[in-house]
């Protein structure tokens, strides 16, 4: 095998250019196309490297005849690669707009066993020794990526004892827990990896205020820590006072509470 410099430059090109590429990507998808449909996001994306393309196609093939010859040559099995690839476009961009790279990058090195067993079945081809190696380095990369799941370490969460689920949100959702006292507490755990920047921002900007509130009436904070890619918020818990119980009153009773009562505490 030969190897030289040029060669070598070329690649770290390349690893540089695809990982600012998925970096890109995703921010186009959690960033401006936040709240874009992801098939809007795609034919963004995609209109780029059609034009590009297309634009190539044309200038080596200009006459008529050339457009006509676009898809000369398809049969049944190009047409199902065409699919299989517009399908596997629609689930990354699923991927980059609900998880991140990360994840993209340990389904395409998942995809190696895939791989390896469908080639070993339907082809006979048995997997060489360079492949074990890089399968071995692959499985390494996704047990260290998720050793505290696999291994889960005794840290912060650990004092904390769930009792019930109270409540949830977009990124998140809120746990009644019990500390190693047997006090209760509110434990809001957010997913931060499915956040773009500006709501990362958001929720340290949450715990900043929350920790900065000293107030009678305002629930008190405790701590905030990171567990894997959760942030978790620990407050008190408040059962609830006098309108607490009033509401829950009228509630079981099937009541409504009058317009200007609720247009009130709201002011209030």
């Amino acid at each position: 095998m030969f190897i030289d410099n040029v060669g070598i430059f070329l690649i770290i090109v390349y690893i540089n250019v695809s990982a600012c590429a998925g970096v890109y990507n995703e921010w186009l998808y959690k960033g401006i196309g936040k709240d874009d449909s992801v098939h809007v996001c795609n034919i963004r994306l995609y209109s780029i490297g059609v034009a590009v393309n297309l634009s190539a196609f044309l200038l080596n093939s200009p006459s008529i005849e050339g457009l006509r010859g676009m898809t000369s040559g398809y049969n049944i099995y190009v047409w199902a690669l065409v699919a299989t690839y517009s399908l596997m476009g629609i689930i990354l961009s699923q991927v980059m707009k609900f998880f991140d790279n990360i994840v993209k990058l340990f389904i395409s090195g998942s995809s190696m066993y895939v791989s390896a067993v469908l080639s070993w079945a339907i082809f006979g081809i048995v997997p060489t020794t360079n492949f074990l190696i890089a399968l071995t380095l692959v499985s390494l990369a996704m047990l260290l990526f998720n050793l505290e799941r696999v291994f889960p370490a005794k840290g912060e969460k650990a004092q904390y004892t769930k009792v019930r689920e109270i409540g949830s949100g977009s990124f998140g959702k809120a746990i009644l827990v019990k500390d190693t006292d047997g006090r209760p507490y509110v434990l809001k755990a957010i997913d931060i990896s499915r956040m773009d920047s500006k709501e990362r921002r958001d929720a340290v900007n949450e715990v900043r205020v929350l920790s900065s509130l000293k107030h009678p009436y305002v629930v008190s904070y405790r701590e905030s820590f990171l567990d894997g890619r959760t942030l978790c918020i620990v407050m008190d818990y408040a059962e609830g006072g006098d309108l607490y119980n009033r509401i829950a009153k009228i509630r079981k009773a099937g009541q409504n509470f009058p317009e200007p009562q609720i247009v009130r505490w709201f002011t209030q």
